[in-house]
Formats: structure tokens, sequence, C-alpha cells
């Protein structure tokens, strides 16, 4: 569906179960990688992941989304900033954030924005 949606110009995000291997596989290799968001959890598996896969393949992912149930705790926050601080290069996208004080503080309290 990445492909399709990139020849048509749009954006995605892949879902947050695939493999390590075949993340790394469809960032170095697919042209729709440079459309497509990198999406991670805010558990601590989630985050060591995404921590393995930019020790494999260094910047690939230029778009990279955070994704919970709930994003207006101050655990979704911070593990915005460490994705921030992580990916500097990214496009960091935060899914769920439903409120205008929670924007404000994610710009604030999630790291600077690039």
């Amino acid at each position: 569906m990445a492909e399709a949606l990139h020849d048509l110009g749009m954006l995605t995000c892949l879902h947050k179960y695939y493999p390590l291997e075949q993340l790394i596989r469809f960032f170095t290799h697919r042209p729709a990688s440079s459309s497509t968001f990198y999406t991670l959890g805010v558990r601590d598996d989630d985050f060591d992941k995404l921590q393995r896969f930019v020790e494999k393949t260094g910047s690939t992912a230029r778009l990279v989304c955070v994704d919970a149930a709930n994003g207006y705790t101050k655990f979704f926050v911070d593990r915005v900033k460490q994705v921030r601080e992580s990916c500097p290069w990214a496009v960091v996208l935060a899914g769920n954030v439903a409120t205008p004080e929670m924007v404000q503080e994610l710009l604030i309290g999630g790291g600077p924005i690039s």
C-alpha cells in the first residue's frame, strides 16, 4: 500500500508491528520509503527497535511517527523528545494528539523542531 500511495504522491504510515529486518529492507531498497513514516509505539521495546534500526541504516527513515492511543501524557511528550534526539534529521509526527494545549506542550517539551 505504501508503494501505491507513493505513486499517487501521498504519504503513509506503516503499522508499528513490522519486524526489524523487514523495515530495514523496505527503507533501504524501496523508493516509496521517501514518502513513508517509520512508525513506533511508546513502549520501551518500540524505542529500542527504532534505535537498532538507526544503528543499522543510519538516517534512511526521514519520516517518523510516534503512535499512541493517548497522546496527552507526560510519558508521550518525553518519548517524542527521545525520538527527536535520536533522529534529529527526521520529521516527527506525534499521533493522536487531540487538543491545542497538547500540541503546544509537544512543541515546547517535545524537543527542538528542525
